[in-house]
């Protein structure tokens, strides 16, 4: 979970929930540095300040609008005292691009202090600050956009939304007609979750143990797996004895590629945990997961175990395995410029650079890192690590 980013309400397996950030690093984030990265914006100074016309009166006024428009109402759920909701407010919501896209929806912006919180947070319950839930004609929750984004990223949600994709109304009809595809059943489940209906959840779980009771399919075996995570992790919560036999004999047992990468990069992270710190043990686990990888999570899954094994410096780490972080993180780099993807590549550098350094390469650590200031400017952590780098080859 992104610390940084996100302060949920407690609840059950919610570190598995798919919508959630999946990349958490000690001390760098994928979130937290796409809001870093220069926003692109359509407007000039010699523009008029674009402003959201935020509707002015209760849910009921409010959905009534919506109802007569035909369209979405959006709820804007933020607090004050969020420094990332202030960024969305400042660097996003003000932008032309984003206004444009909620241009024909009905805008309601309750803050957590506003009369009207109390109620709609019941009804709604928001995971997290700020959050945009859009609500059908029924009054009915449709889709929820959690957390701080770049405009250009909050456009691309807006649309999806627009479009009906991947939201509650598309997944309840897929399953209407095909009642028996259990991973179109498991997606609605997962999102009557983000959208806070926890029964609703849960009712589709044990729909999908009584279409497979023998548990072979993947989506069955994907339930048993996170019940297993979510018993260690419950221990982990109460302060018990970690019991990590059952999740052990479920990866020794089973087939399908995408549950070995997740059960093996999970327990890496529970080996890692300040009740066990078996950090040896952490990154044999990385190593397991790494052969089971998703093709398209494969660069964001190797900067999280090159920085893994890059704060392991002082706890043993083997020169082979130095080498490993540094082609990882070397690999990552390479693709994300290819591909133009400068949220991967900016945070890739800075990984690769001290991967570099981790591996005794000090002098292409620091021209790793000239590279990275000079391409992304705006990213302060770039210029942090550089002259901290600088600092402790001089001191050298």
């Amino acid at each position: 979970m992104d610390a940084l980013l996100y302060a949920t309400r407690a609840g059950p397996q919610l570190l598995f929930l798919p919508n959630l950030p999946s990349i958490v690093l000690p001390s760098l984030t994928l979130s937290f540095l796409a809001g870093l990265l220069p926003a692109t914006s359509l407007w000039s100074p010699q523009d008029p300040v674009p402003q959201i016309s935020w509707f002015q009166g209760d849910f009921d006024q409010a959905l009534k609008q919506a109802k007569r428009s035909k369209s979405w109402l959006v709820i804007h759920f933020w607090a004050e005292w969020s420094e990332w909701s202030q960024r969305q407010k400042d660097e996003s919501l003000n932008q032309p691009e984003v206004i444009q896209a909620l241009q024909s929806m009905t805008l309601m912006d309750v803050e957590a202090s506003s009369p009207h919180f109390a109620k709609l947070n019941e009804q709604f319950k928001p995971r997290t600050f700020p959050t945009l839930v859009f609500v059908r004609a029924d009054g009915k929750a449709d889709e929820v956009v959690a957390g701080f984004m770049p405009a250009v990223d909050l456009v691309k949600e807006v649309e999806r939304v627009r479009k009906g994709q991947n939201t509650l109304t598309f997944w309840e009809h897929k399953v209407q007609l095909e009642p028996q595809d259990l991973e179109a059943r498991y997606n609605l489940g997962n999102k009557k979750w983000d959208l806070g209906d926890d029964q609703g959840y849960f009712a589709e779980l044990e729909a999908i143990r009584a279409a497979d009771p023998e548990g072979k399919t993947l989506t069955r075996r994907r339930i048993d797996l996170r019940e297993l995570q979510e018993d260690v992790y419950g221990c982990r919560r109460e302060g018990k004895e970690l019991h990590l036999e059952p999740l052990l004999e479920f990866l020794a047992e089973e087939t399908y590629d995408e549950l070995l990468w997740e059960g093996w990069r999970n327990l890496a992270g529970i080996y890692e945990g300040e009740e066990l710190k078996a950090y040896d043990l952490c990154r044999q686990s990385h190593r397991r997961a790494w052969k089971f990888v998703p093709a398209d999570k494969t660069d964001q899954y190797a900067l999280e175990v090159a920085w893994t094994y890059y704060n392991h410096a002082d706890k043993g780490i083997k020169a082979s395995e130095k080498r490993f972080a540094l082609k990882l993180a070397r690999d990552a780099v390479r693709k994300a410029g290819k591909q133009n993807n400068a949220l991967v590549h900016s945070q890739g550098l800075y990984i690769l650079a001290h991967c570099q350094a981790l591996n005794g390469q000090m002098k292409a650590a620091l021209s790793t890192l000239q590279e990275a200031v000079r391409l992304y400017p705006d990213d302060k952590f770039h210029q942090a690590a550089l002259d901290a780098m600088k600092e402790a080859a001089e001191g050298a």
